[in-house]
Order: structure tokens, then C-alpha cells, then sequence
């Protein structure tokens, strides 16, 4: 599992989070005021973070670990002031919002069911997560073997979206460089090894419904299952393109 796959929960909220709650079902401590000219109530910055904390965690799916909320700030003012009436709100997220780090949120709050004010809040979050990091140097093209990695808890806000949070999505695979210690594993910097290297005896397939033909080939090319290399049938000594089928197979595709 990478943390792209985190995004993807996310995403699940990543339009609206609660709709019209009302304030008073929230324990948001919002009172009329009066004054000499005019009646009003005010929603303070302190009950403004408290409605995106909770909205926050509300939706927040069980499977990403520790979500911590670091800040939450309010744009323009620190308060809002709205007329007397039933008061209700909204939060939406912005689209394409990955929870983590800086995301912003608008809160829309509303009057006897009509839109008053608008307000913007941006929430510092951080999920803490184990991902897999390298217990000791790794050279290139070295295989990884479960000796080689720790699962360590870091801040996944701080990490490339393609850092793997499985072990047994690395074990098996090579680096492709040198990876120092400690080093948080990507998707990008691990592969898998190839089946068949290059200079390599393989057979050489080819069939339809009613004939199968084989003969020795070479691999000209290294390559990992599934891929289409270039061999050499060492009978009539032409090179042609097939996929590799298992590490001593190259199949030739016959359209």
C-alpha cells in the first residue's frame, strides 16, 4: 500500500463533509446579542475550528492511523457576525483536496435556511503512519530481503504521495540506486527484478488453435513478466520481439 492509496479513502470526503448541521445539535455555544440598534449572533473563531475539527474527524476513515490536526487558522476575520434566526452551516473541502498538510475548507453558514456568510479556514493536518524504510545501504539492483527494511512511524504529509506503507510490497523487489539508510521506500526508486537476462538460453514459443512450434533462442534484452524483449532464434539466427512468458519462456505473438 503507498500513501497514493490513502488518497483515495480521503477522496471519499474530499467534495463535501457534513452537510447542514445545526448548531445547537453541535455544542456549538452560539447566543444572540443585543444591542441598541440591532439584534445579532456571533460564532467566534475558537467555536469556527471546533465546527472543521469535527468535521475533520467526523469523516475521517478509520484505516489511515493517527490524523493529527495541527492548526487551524480563519480567513478574513477571527469572528462572524450573522442576523438573528435559526443558524445552521456547512463545510466543503476544497476539490481535489489530499488531507494533508495545508487543506482548506469553506464554511458556509446560513440563516433560517439562506446563505449568509462565508468564511475559509485552513487545517494543517498530519497523518502518522508506519512506511517502510531501509535498515542499512543499499546498492543498486540489490535485492530487498526483509533483513534489509523497518517499518518506522513518520508524518506521511512530509513524504512523496508514492512512499509504501506494506512491506510485502518491497520484499522480493531491487532498488534501482543506491539507497542510503533510513531512506522511506517509493514506488519510484524499487522495481521488480527481470526474469530473464540478457545472454540467456530461453525457448522461444510460438502457436495458434491447431500448431505449437519451439526452438532455443537468446535474450538480447533483460526483462520482467510480461514485458516484450527482443531474442534471438539461434536456428535461422534472426532477432524477432517476444513477451516473456516465466523466467526460461518467451512467447511470439501471432496476430
Amino acid at each position: 500500500m503507498t500513501r497514493s492509496w490513502v488518497f483515495l479513502l480521503l477522496g471519499l470526503f474530499s467534495i463535501t463533509l457534513p452537510g447542514s448541521i445545526c448548531l445547537a445539535d453541535n455544542r456549538v455555544a452560539v447566543r444572540p446579542q443585543t444591542t441598541s440598534e440591532q439584534s445579532y449572533q456571533r460564532v467566534t473563531e475558537k467555536e469556527i475550528q471546533e465546527i472543521v475539527r469535527e468535521s475533520i474527524t467526523d469523516n475521517m476513515p478509520g484505516e489511515l492511523g493517527q490524523i493529527k490536526i495541527k492548526d487551524i487558522k480563519i480567513y478574513p476575520a477571527k469572528e462572524v457576525v450573522l442576523s438573528p434566526g435559526k443558524l445552521s452551516y456547512q463545510v466543503f473541502a476544497q476539490r481535489g483536496s489530499n488531507f494533508l498538510g495545508p487543506t482548506y475548507f469553506d464554511i458556509l453558514f446560513n440563516i433560517d435556511d439562506r446563505l449568509e456568510k462565508k468564511v475559509r479556514a485552513m487545517a494543517y493536518l498530519e497523518a502518522i503512519e508506519k512506511v517502510v524504510v531501509t535498515r542499512k545501504p543499499l546498492g543498486r539492483h540489490q535485492l530487498i530481503t526483509p533483513n534489509d527494511i523497518i517499518s518506522k512511524e513518520m508524518n506521511l504529509a512530509k513524504l512523496p504521495s508514492n512512499v509504501i506503507l506494506d512491506p510485502s510490497q518491497v520484499i522480493g523487489k531491487r532498488t534501482k540506486a543506491i539507497v542510503d539508510p533510513y531512506t522511506p521506500l517509493t514506488a519510484a526508486i524499487i522495481e521488480l527484478p527481470p526474469l530473464v537476462k540478457r545472454r540467456k538460453l530461453v525457448k522461444i514459443v510460438a502457436e495458434t488453435e491447431n500448431l505449437r512450434v519451439t526452438t532455443l533462442g537468446e535474450a538480447r534484452q533483460d526483462g520482467r513478466e510480461g514485458e516484450v524483449i527482443k531474442v534471438l532464434n539461434t536456428s535461422s539466427q534472426k532477432e524477432i520481439y517476444g513477451r516473456v512468458i516465466d523466467a526460461n519462456t518467451i512467447k511470439i505473438e501471432l496476430y
